[in-house]
Order: C-alpha cells, then structure tokens, then sequence
C-alpha cells in the first residue's frame, strides 16, 4: 500500500514538473517583447509607429538624412515632424529593433552599438542602455517595438539627470502617424504645413 503511495506521488510530482515546463515554454513563445517567436509577419502584416532617439555620448544621432528612410519592407523613418522627433513606422508583425537599424547601416547588440564603423560598448564607465517609455528595458536590438512606444538608446556614463534629460527629449509623434489623436494631426498641418504621412 505505502510503494502504491509512493508511486502515485512520483506521477503526481512529474505531472507537475511538466505541466510547469509547458507553462514556461508557452510564456517564452507568447510574450512579445521577450525572445518569443523568431518569425517576422510578411510586410503589411502589421502597422505600428513608435518615437524613438538615440544619443551617444550625450549627442543625438540625426537621421533626418534621406538615406535613413525607406531602406527595408519592414521597418522605415517618418522624419517630416514639426519637432524634428523620428518615428519607426513598422509594417509587420515582430519585427525587432535591430531589422530597422540593420537596414540604416546600425548594428545594435545587448552591449554594444556601431555606427558609421565606431563601435561603442559597455564598460565600467560607460553602459549602452536602453528606456521603453521612460523605464529601462533588458532588451536592445530584439526588442520588438508596439503602438505609441517612445524608445530611448543612450551611450555613455549612467547619469540620472542626463538621462532623464534624454528619456524627455524623445517626442511623442507616433500617435499622429498611428491615427490616434486627430486633432494634433489638424494643428500641425495648419501651423507648420506638414501633411502626416502614414
């Protein structure tokens, strides 16, 4: 009686474990900004725009430069702002930060980020750090980028105040290129001539 106990404890603890391991590995496939599923949607499978700004060294970079837009199916600048902000427009479902700045000529890792053949990485002194809305975020180049998100890249030595300084220096433009505040779309047009192009 008590090895038939035993016995049922055993499957009991084993069903358990691997109820468990489904558990993880179904929160590892769905969640969107983690690893999650490694295939792209095709282009025009999704349509998301986020702010976005990249400093290093407490200088932003500038991609208001044609040569920065329209350079993948999946992933594009909108630069024609009245506040110079930039927004990624995404055109497909999971699509990571790095398939953008891939396509601009930008290498971005966990530690690491190369522009125009500099790279800069994280040391003792300085860390490459990455803000989704204002909080720090462990991802950088995997990232997958939703609605309205205002992204922060920062280079450089960890400073709060300069990087509260840059986390409020990203713009919040995506709302008026995702369609989601009318009105804002009006008064640009009206003062700065700017038609919003989606």
């Amino acid at each position: 009686m008590a090895s038939r106990k035993k016995g049922k404890k055993k499957i009991n603890i084993a069903r358990f474990m691997l109820l468990a391991a489904a558990a993880l590995l179904l929160l590892f496939i769905f969640s969107p900004n983690e690893m999650g599923p490694k295939e792209m949607g095709p282009p025009g499978s999704d349509h998301i725009h986020a702010d976005f700004k990249v400093y290093i060294d407490g200088r932003p970079l500038n991609f208001s430069d044609s040569r920065f837009n329209e350079r993948s199916p999946y992933a594009h600048l909108h630069t024609e702002n009245f506040g110079g902000g930039d927004v990624i427009h995404i055109e497909g479902k999971i699509v990571p930060l790095s398939v953008f700045f891939e396509s601009i000529g930008i290498n971005i890792t966990k530690d690491c980020i190369t522009v125009e053949n500099s790279s800069f990485c994280s040391t003792g002194s300085k860390k490459l750090r990455m803000f989704v809305n204002g909080k720090e975020a462990a991802q950088s180049g995997d990232y997958v980028p939703e609605d309205l998100d205002r992204i922060l890249i920062t280079y450089g030595p960890p400073s709060k105040k300069e990087t509260e300084r840059q986390i409020n220096s990203v713009t919040d433009y995506a709302c008026m290129h995702s369609g989601k505040c009318p009105e804002r779309e009006i008064i640009d047009e009206i003062i700065y001539g700017n038609a919003v192009k989606f």
